[in-house]
């Protein structure tokens, strides 16, 4: 698991939407406000929130995001 530390909220979902995959990402928090503004804001194929998120192998259904070319 790769973990990011960024400065703000916001620079958070730049960089994770800025991204060419874009395949999943996990957000650690107790904010349920902060939870839900997450999830809306990005754009990638998997969201956990509080949980990882589950890594298919490639015979797995997964549609794919981005330039993931994965499913």
């Amino acid at each position: 698991m790769g973990i990011v530390h960024v400065a703000d909220f916001a620079s958070a979902v730049a960089l994770i939407n800025a991204h060419e995959f874009g395949n999943g990402v996990s957000c650690f928090t107790s904010d349920g406000g902060v939870a839900r503004a997450f999830a809306r804001s990005i754009k990638v194929g998997m969201v956990g929130i509080n949980v990882p998120i589950p890594v298919p192998m490639a015979w797995h259904s997964f549609g794919g995001w981005k330039r993931s070319l994965f499913g």
